[in-house]
């Protein structure tokens, strides 16, 4: 390994004794060979201790100390929940809740557009005509659908004419 990767690993995971072994091995034995490596960790090692250097040690009395744990525990409880008994189908009806209950503009933008499309479309006919049911046709009694539909079928084969009543065969013809 060359010296510039060397000292950024030894800045890094070498101080904090976080390298797999392998590479430790490796760095321990460059710094066996290099001067400039070993010079530059001995000054790693002295520039991260030195904010601790100057520090004066400090400890509360056990009494204080019991103090202070005891306040830590109590606040940690008063934050903790109440446990409830685990119910799925509130837990859902929460979820589901939240999530209808939740403003979110796009869906509410588009679920309005939906609905103003669906009323446009189904409550004004088109062109401003009125919409036209087909009628029944008319059966003589004793005859069934089956037969109608033959002999109307029979008529307009044997229909010589051949108008349609279109523009298009006006035009053509």
């Amino acid at each position: 390994m060359k010296c510039e990767r060397i000292q950024e690993i030894l800045l890094t995971d070498y101080l904090d004794k976080e390298l797999n072994p392998a590479i430790a091995k490796q760095i321990e034995e460059h710094l066996v060979d290099c001067l400039k490596c070993r010079e530059f960790l001995s000054e790693a090692r002295q520039i991260s201790a030195l904010p601790f250097l100057e520090t004066k040690k400090f400890s509360l009395p056990l009494e204080s100390q019991e103090k202070v744990w005891l306040k830590i525990k109590k606040q940690i409880e008063a934050e903790r929940p109440q446990s409830v008994a685990f119910n799925p189908l509130l837990d859902f009806i929460s979820t589901l809740k939240s999530f209808v209950l939740t403003p979110r503009p796009v869906f509410v933008l588009s679920a309005v557009a939906v609905i103003v499309l669906m009323a446009v479309v189904y409550l004004k006919p088109f062109n401003n005509q009125e919409i036209v049911r087909p009628q029944a046709p008319e059966i003589e009694s004793g005859e069934t659908y089956s037969d109608y539909v033959a002999k109307e079928l029979f008529v307009s084969q044997t229909d010589d004419n051949g108008d349609y009543g279109t523009a298009i065969e006006e035009y053509f013809l």
